[in-house]
């Protein structure tokens, strides 16, 4: 009997600022441009016309602490009949492995925005600083310049930024009436992506190995009951000031947790039905053919596994704010393993099949949060034609007397979505989520042959395909819901959008109208949502071709103490691999041909990218140093020979034209010394 008692704890305080190529509210930030504005908003020359700069648009730092304790008792027991000298010695060993895990987890988020911090007549008591919500917002655009106006090229990295005291220049550019004072930039408190979990993982399970007619036969069973307990962290909110937190920041939400529990299973068996018979050993000791047949049958494996899985996750709910069950899973593998010539010669191959039901992530996962950004406010993504502030501005002119509660109730009606529900997916406590299932099969074959103690060589290959199925269900069921709304709902303001002029008497399509944008409503779903959507579901239960579906490896070492007897040359080992991956699909080509325009993408046209290799070579060399008292290993490593250096196309237009690559480094050069003290 052993026992094991042990607990862990967790504690961290993590910092993240991280301004150039990281995501920010608008994606994807510290793309290169060149400024060509020839004049300030004051109507002077801009110093800093044609000098290229990294733009960032609303930075945000966070402060994420963490602390997780862990507390796990696990008991074995070891039943041994293999020494018995009755029939009960087949029963071989069997060894009980139970344990209890209790996991407790707490995890915050604050988020903060660079904003205006100092007190001005034109900033009202109270606003939030870091908000978007409202027409006071702080948050900025930051440039770092990274060169001079001649040929637009880098010559600097850029500086860094400081908080600190700027020039804010502000006011009518249309009349000229402009204004310059100083304000102080700061960090200020944002509710947005602010957010804590709690949650509790309670986990009890039992294993059992058993090893019967001499270890002939192998099995494994196993089972794990899971239980989490959630819950929330408060609504954050702000001090009066509107620039730091709350007290609530540091309180969970009331009201029970979330539970949820669920159940894994496993078993499999090793089969190995010649090894140790009479008849093997006989022919064991012969030669020629058969004791090759009988060295092969002593080493033959057959092997079968078998699993119903659970995954406990935090809760999450899917667009139409209907909670999600857990991922769950059922999988099998089945094949053989060879071992011979004492282990020179080990083969397996083995097959599989995964089944993942309800999947979290994936294209269904973006677009479900795409296409919220067409009504429901959102500091993350707020463009200028997103229905409710559109619904809301023309409520407002045409009732100029009514408060926003009535505003807002009247908004709902206009656009059929209920101010709790629009509150709920602005929020999204539990998280948003999209589920797909994914079904996963292959074969994989491995081998490992030794012809001597000082040549080794080792094969690997793969053959895999992919399903996805059950994707975007429940976003297909929100786009019929609303699609009805968004391409029927009409601005009364007119194409001016401007409550009170002539053309309100022929009020305008607010899904086709441009309110300032480079895009429509209309526009934007048919390029982000329409087309990636229909594509997602031409796919439904097709193999994906963007997966590499073969890939392959060879590797070899070879020690030359094995192959001479000079010195030096015995204490060296060259080595090489080569790897191989099929081609994959990087696009695909568009249901219309240019000159048309393409609106649709076909799903059975997939634009491949080539089947891509890639060569491996190390050189070592083993001496000892300081009058032979420590041991030394030089290694020269050479990654990728193959490469000089390129652009590879990891994306195409719908025509096969590329349009985004990936940079593939040169060949790598890597030195290392490793010493045995």
């Amino acid at each position: 009997i052993a026992l094991q008692v042990s607990y862990l704890r967790e504690d961290s305080r993590r910092y993240q600022r991280n301004l150039i190529g990281t995501a920010n509210d608008n994606g994807i930030s510290g793309q290169l441009f060149v400024d060509v504005n020839e004049r300030t908003l004051e109507g002077t020359p801009n110093p800093f016309f044609g000098r290229p700069y990294i733009g960032v648009a609303q930075p945000w730092t966070r402060r994420q602490p963490l602390r997780y304790d862990t507390t796990r008792a696990q008991l074995a027991y070891k039943l041994n009949l293999s020494h018995e000298q009755s029939w009960l010695r087949w029963f071989g060993t069997h060894q009980f492995t139970g344990y209890d895990e209790f996991k407790y987890r707490t995890s915050r988020t604050r988020t903060y925005r660079d904003a205006i911090i100092d007190s001005h007549a034109w900033i009202p008591a109270g606003v939030a600083r870091g908000g978007t919500s409202n027409p006071f917002s702080m948050r900025g655009y930051t440039r770092f310049y990274m060169g001079d106006n001649i040929g637009s090229n880098i010559d600097y990295a850029p500086t860094d930024f400081k908080y600190g005291t700027y020039p804010f220049v502000w006011g009518n550019v249309a009349s000229g009436q402009m204004k310059r004072e100083p304000v102080q930039i700061g960090e200020v408190a944002s509710t947005s992506s602010t957010s804590g979990t709690k949650t509790i993982l309670k986990t009890k399970g039992g294993l059992v190995q058993s090893h019967f007619l001499g270890d002939r036969i192998v099995t494994t069973f196993g089972t794990r009951q899971d239980g989490i307990y959630s819950k929330s962290g408060a609504p954050a909110r702000l001090n009066p000031d509107g620039m730091s937190f709350a007290d609530s920041i540091n309180h969970w939400a009331v009201g029970d947790y979330s539970f949820r529990s669920g159940k894994t299973k496993q078993g499999g068996a090793v089969v190995r039905p010649f090894r140790g018979l009479d008849i093997i050993k006989q022919g064991d000791r012969g030669a020629g053919v058969s004791h090759f047949l009988a060295e092969t049958l002593n080493g033959l494996s057959l092997i079968y596994n078998r699993s119903d899985s659970f995954t406990p996750q935090s809760p999450a709910q899917d667009i139409l704010l209907r909670l999600l069950p857990n991922t769950t899973g059922k999988g099998k593998d089945y094949g053989i393993a060879l071992n011979i010539y004492d282990c020179k010669f080990v083969l397996r191959i083995n097959r599989y099949e995964t089944l993942q039901l309800g999947l979290s992530g994936g294209d269904a996962n973006t677009l479900s949060r795409r296409v919220l950004k067409y009504d429901v406010p959102n500091p993350a993504d707020e463009p200028v034609y997103m229905l409710y502030f559109q619904a809301h501005d023309w409520t407002k002119a045409q009732h100029p007397t009514w408060t926003e509660a009535q505003i807002d109730d009247d908004v709902a009606k206009q656009t059929g979505i209920p101010s709790a529900t629009r509150l709920a997916l602005d929020i999204q406590d539990p998280g948003l989520a999209a589920r797909n299932n994914q079904l996963s099969k292959g074969t994989e074959v491995e081998l490992n042959f030794n012809p001597t103690r000082y040549w080794t060589l080792a094969a690997s290959g793969t053959d895999t395909r992919s399903y996805v199925s059950g994707a975007g269900t429940a976003l297909a069921e929100w786009i019929d819901l609303r699609m009805p709304i968004w391409t029927t709902i009409r601005d009364p303001r007119g194409a001016d959008h401007i409550l009170g002029t002539p053309d309100d008497a022929t009020p305008v399509n607010w899904w086709t109208t441009n309110y300032g944008g480079n895009q429509t409503a209309a526009q934007n779903y048919a390029l982000n949502v329409g087309a990636p959507f229909s594509l997602l579901r031409q796919q439904e239960g097709k193999p994906r071709t963007q997966l590499r579906r073969y890939t392959a490896k060879v590797s070899t070492k070879f020690d030359l103490a094995g192959f001479t007897d000079q010195r030096i040359l015995q204490r060296i080992t060259v080595g090489s691999s080569v790897r191989w991956a099929d081609k994959a699909a990087i696009g695909f080509y568009g249901v219309q041909s240019l000159p048309n325009p393409i609106t649709a993408l076909d799903g059975n046209r997939p634009i491949y990218d080539k089947a891509q290799y890639y060569v491996d070579a190390f050189f070592s060399y083993r001496t000892k140093l300081w009058a032979n008292r420590m041991g030394a290993t030089f290694q020269f490593n050479v990654r990728n020979l193959q490469e000089g250096g390129r652009l590879q196309a990891i994306g195409v237009d719908p025509d096969g034209t590329p349009k985004t690559y990936r940079i593939v480094d040169p060949r790598q050069f890597i030195l290392t010394a490793t010493f045995d003290l």
